[in-house]
C-alpha cells in the first residue's frame, strides 16, 4: 500500500490484510519481517491494536524484537567509537614518528650504505668507497655479505659463527665472529664514531633495512615486478636493461672458499634465468617471439649448464626462422654435455633437433 501511494480509500484493505498476517504470524517466515511490516503499518497508521491474543503475541514478539535490535544498536556504537578513538591515537602515534623522523633528517641523519655485490664487492658510506684494503678478510667480507642478503632479518651469533666456522668449536667459532663484527663495524664507522647501520643486541645482529641500498635488493624488487606484472613488450624490454645493469656478474665471484657464498651464488643465479624464462614464456603468449628470443638467450648467457634454456632456445630460434642458429644451439649444447658432463643429450632434446630439422620453416 505504501508502494502505491497508500491511498485513504486501499487503507481498510490494508488493514485487513495486516490483521491476517498479524493472526497467522506463527507460520511468517521470520520475526524480523513481521517487524518490518509492522514498522510499515506504523507509518500508514494502520492501528493493529485489538482483543486476539495472536495478534498481541505476535506485536510482543516485534517488540522485544525491536528493543534486542536497539541494545544490538548501542553496542555497535560504542565499539565503533572505541575503535574510532584507537584509530586515530594510531595515526596520530604514526604522525609524530613521522614528524620526529624528518627532524631527524633535517638535522642530519645517517648517510646511506650502498652496497654492490654482484660482479664485485663495492662499498659506499654515503659519497665515500669504502676501500678494499679494510675489508681484506674474507670472513669479513662474507659476513657483511651475509647480512646485506639478509638485510633487516635478526641474526643470531650462534647462525652466524656456525655458518662461518663449520669446523670449529662453538667457543672459537663465537670468538672469531665477535672479533669479525669489531672489524666490520670499524670499517662502517662514521666520523663522528657511532655505526648506525648495524644493531647489536643479546646475541643478535640486523643490518639496518631503512639505512642500507643494495643491488641485490632492487633485484629482488625487479624480478618480483617482472614475474606480477601484466606482458608488455616495451615494459619487458626495460626491466631486461635494468637486470643487465644491476647482474653485471656472479655474486660475490672472488668469494670461492665459502659454502655460504656459493650457495646463495647459485640461488640468485637461478632466481634471475627463471624468471628470464618465465619472462620469454609470457612474450611468446601474446606473440612476441622476437623479444621471447632475447630474453631467452640472456638466461642461457647468465646460466649456460640449463638443459631448460638451451631448449627454449631452439624452440624460439625455430619459431623465428632462424634454422641454423637452432642447429648451433644444438650443437654448443652437445659439447657442453660431453666435454663437461660426460653425458649424452636427452631424448627430449634429441626430438626437439630431429623435428627442427625436418620442418620446411
Amino acid at each position: 500500500a505504501r508502494l502505491e501511494g497508500a491511498k485513504e480509500k486501499d487503507l481498510p484493505r490494508a488493514h485487513k490484510q495486516v490483521l491476517d498476517v498479524f493472526e497467522k504470524h506463527e507460520a511468517f517466515s521470520s520475526v524480523q519481517e513481521l517487524a518490518l511490516l509492522k514498522s510499515e503499518a506504523d507509518q500508514l497508521t494502520l492501528s493493529l491494536d485489538n482483543n486476539s491474543a495472536l495478534t498481541e503475541e505476535a506485536l510482543r514478539r516485534c517488540d522485544a524484537f525491536e528493543d534486542e535490535l536497539e541494545v544490538q544498536r548501542t553496542a555497535y556504537a560504542r565499539r565503533k567509537a572505541l575503535k574510532m578513538s584507537t584509530f586515530a591515537g594510531l595515526m596520530s602515534a604514526q604522525h609524530a614518528r613521522r614528524q620526529a623522523h624528518e627532524r631527524s633528517r633535517k638535522q642530519g641523519a645517517a648517510p646511506l650504505l650502498q652496497t654492490r655485490l654482484f660482479g664485485r664487492l663495492e662499498i659506499h658510506v654515503g659519497d665515500a668507497l669504502v676501500e678494499q684494503e679494510e675489508l681484506r678478510r674474507h670472513k669479513v667480507r662474507t659476513l657483511f655479505a651475509i647480512l646485506v642478503l639478509e638485510c633487516g632479518h635478526e641474526l643470531s651469533f650462534y647462525y652466524l659463527a656456525e655458518r662461518l666456522w663449520p669446523d670449529s668449536s662453538d667457543k672459537s667459532a663465537l670468538h672469531n665472529l665477535y672479533n669479525c663484527i669489531s672489524l666490520l663495524r670499524k670499517v662502517l664507522t662514521l666520523g663522528d664514531g657511532s655505526c648506525p647501520y648495524l644493531h647489536r643486541q643479546h646475541g643478535i645482529i640486523t643490518l639496518r633495512q631503512d639505512l642500507v641500498k643494495s643491488d641485490v635488493a632492487n633485484m629482488q624488487e625487479l624480478l618480483k615486478d617482472l614475474r606480477f606484472s601484466e606482458p608488455d613488450s616495451n615494459l619487458y624490454y626495460h626491466m631486461l636493461e635494468q637486470i643487465r645493469e644491476l647482474y653485471r656478474g656472479e655474486l660475490l665471484p672472488s668469494e670461492f672458499e665459502e659454502p655460504i657464498v656459493i650457495a646463495a651464488r647459485e640461488d640468485w643465479r637461478n632466481k634471475v634465468v627463471n624468471a628470464l624464462i618465465y619472462a620469454a614464456k609470457r612474450l611468446m603468449e601474446i606473440g612476441d617471439s622476437a623479444g621471447a628470443l632475447q630474453f631467452t638467450e640472456q638466461a642461457l648467457m647468465y646460466n649456460p649448464q640449463r638443459e631448460d634454456c638451451y631448449e627454449q632456445l631452439m624452440s624460439l630460434q625455430a619459431r623465428c626462422g632462424q634454422r641454423p642458429a637452432a642447429v648451433r644451439t644444438w650443437i654448443r649444447y652437445r659439447s657442453f654435455l660431453k666435454d663437461e658432463l660426460g653425458l649424452d643429450p636427452s631424448q627430449r632434446m634429441s626430438d626437439l633437433y630431429k623435428r627442427i630439422i625436418s620442418e620446411n620453416t
